[in-house]
């Protein structure tokens, strides 16, 4: 039944005395050909199941001279729904009717349900915590009365046992949030495709989650790298042996996984004295501009320069494999196309059921993609730089949101002018452009939030998740198909999927929580 899911019914019924041919094609195909369905006989009726996930374009031609198109039109169909196409002889010549048999399902209201369930298990947690606090408070107060006043503090003490480690409380939330998303992603998202990678071109739900895990290593790194140097006086060497070290610990849990002070006057303070960074962050974003669109990798001439498509049915099948231009080709060359990713999310579009004799392989994380991540996380590292040179939060603020609002209309601007589309699978500047402007306004809003107003106490219960973020990631990956975290579900509604999904990210939320009360933490 799960493969049921977000497929709908099309009856077409013909009622002509000559056979017709339905031809079809998802709009959200760019620049793809219709392609033959099914064939229907005289004054009979046939099926096909079609995606739901897109609308869908329909042509009904003339079987034996298939160029004579009868007529064209675009439906949206809903999930589980059935319809009917009904084709015609009447007075006005051949005409058609689109009846709908059983409506389908609007697959948005689980969604709602949980958003709501989650807003009321928040305004619980938040009750129940208030209450709490008034309960301890109430009892210190008694107790603190009932106790004699002999007891003596040694001067000086009292500071230096209760100085902590500062932390960045909103940093530490953006990073829970952003380890549970991933969770419920991987788990499978409630089966919804808006909520997991987009085929190609766009920015789906799941598409932010690791620019954003990148984003923020760039700003821990600012944070403890000025403790290590500047508050600890360690070498810059040793700096550099631990950053190595840890850089291993992390390459070798991906391979497991796999297998199984003061102020200087400067405004700009936070860009001028890393002008050396900046040249590297050039130079980088002129490699991967000057491989993506001059380099002509292909001699034949079939795929050019600069082209940035899915290949398949893109550009009516005239980039058949072509897909991801320069960024596939290097992949190919380097890694060869056995250990290639296999399962590009662009197929169900591009490439349906692999019959149109097409090869798509792409790696959305792939060689070329490093040069824009490593930008990327700069520019989160410069979250983490602002953070040190301006000690005023309306200082950060402003400038965590310039940061934004400039990203993002570099992005939107290449994206909607179609000079590069945001893309996750190929790491264009306009995606990177996108998340990073999200991440510098989304730390922006939970700083003010948790940090300077204290609305929301330590971004409390996502803070949890974000201290034991390693933990969740390498938990999560080794739990993908053990109960208690998921079952078997073979239903083609989205509801139990989406339930299944948000329990195993709550689950790990719980577990991240009763860790934190033990003050257990997995760093490395």
């Amino acid at each position: 039944m799960t493969e049921l899911m977000d497929t709908a019914l099309v009856f077409v019924y013909n009622k002509l005395n000559a056979s017709v041919i339905l031809y079809r094609q998802y709009t959200d195909c760019e620049k793809c050909p219709l392609l033959p369905s099914i064939d229907v006989g005289p004054n009979s009726t046939r099926s096909v199941r079609l995606s739901t996930k897109w609308d869908n374009e329909f042509s009904i031609r003339n079987n034996e001279t298939q160029n004579f198109e009868y007529f064209n039109f675009v439906k949206s169909l809903w999930d589980q729904g059935k319809y009917q196409i009904i084709v015609e002889q009447t007075s006005n010549g051949i005409t058609y009717s689109f009846e709908t048999l059983e409506s389908g399902r609007n697959n948005i209201w689980p969604i709602i349900g949980a958003i709501a369930f989650y807003i009321l298990a928040a305004i619980l947690w938040i009750v129940g915590l208030n209450a709490y606090r008034r309960y301890k408070s109430d009892r210190t107060v008694s107790n603190a009365s009932d106790a004699p006043l002999t007891s003596e503090e040694k001067p000086g003490t009292t500071s230096a046992n209760l100085k902590k480690k500062k932390r960045l409380k909103s940093l530490d939330c953006f990073r829970g949030i952003d380890m549970l998303m991933m969770i419920f992603v991987n788990f499978g998202a409630g089966g919804y495709y808006y909520l997991d990678h987009a085929p190609w071109n766009g920015l789906h739900f799941a598409d932010v989650i690791f620019p954003w895990f990148i984003f923020m290593m760039g700003t821990s790194m600012a944070m403890s790298l000025r403790s290590q140097v500047v508050t600890h006086k360690k070498k810059i060497l040793d700096v550099f042996w631990k950053i190595t070290f840890r850089s291993m610990k992390l390459i070798g849990i991906g391979l497991l996984l796999a297998t199984r002070g003061r102020e200087p006057i400067s405004l700009f303070r936070d860009i001028l004295p890393y002008w050396i960074e900046w040249i590297f962050m050039l130079a980088f974003g002129l490699i991967y501009a000057m491989l993506t669109f001059v380099w002509h990798y292909d001699k034949s001439g079939y795929c050019p320069p600069g082209y940035l498509g899915p290949g398949g049915l893109h550009m009516n099948m005239t980039r058949w494999n072509c897909t991801g231009g320069a960024a596939h080709y290097i992949d190919v060359k380097v890694f060869t196309n056995n250990h290639i990713y296999q399962h590009t999310t662009s197929s169900e579009l591009y490439n349906p059921d692999g019959i149109y004799h097409v090869v798509i392989s792409h790696d959305p994380e792939g060689l070329l993609g490093c040069c824009t991540s490593i930008i990327l996380t700069f520019l989160g590292l410069q979250v983490g730089k602002i953070l040190v040179a301006y000690q005023q939060p309306v200082q950060r603020m402003a400038r965590w949101m310039v940061w934004g609002l400039v990203l993002g209309g570099i992005a939107a601007t290449l994206h909607f002018t179609k000079w590069e589309p945001i893309n996750k699978n190929l790491w264009s500047f306009s995606f990177i452009g996108c998340t990073g402007g999200m991440g510098f306004i989304a730390i922006t809003l939970l700083y003010y939030v948790i940090d300077v107003k204290n609305w929301w106490k330590n971004g409390q219960p996502f803070h949890f998740a974000g201290m034991n973020s390693i933990l969740l990631y390498v938990g999560s990956a080794m739990t993908l198909s053990l109960i208690p975290w998921t079952f078997y579900i073979n239903s083609s509604s989205h509801l139990p999927h989406l339930a299944l999904n948000l329990w195993t990210a709550t689950l790990w939320l719980t577990i991240a929580i009763v860790l934190a009360r033990k003050k257990i933490f997995w760093t490395l």
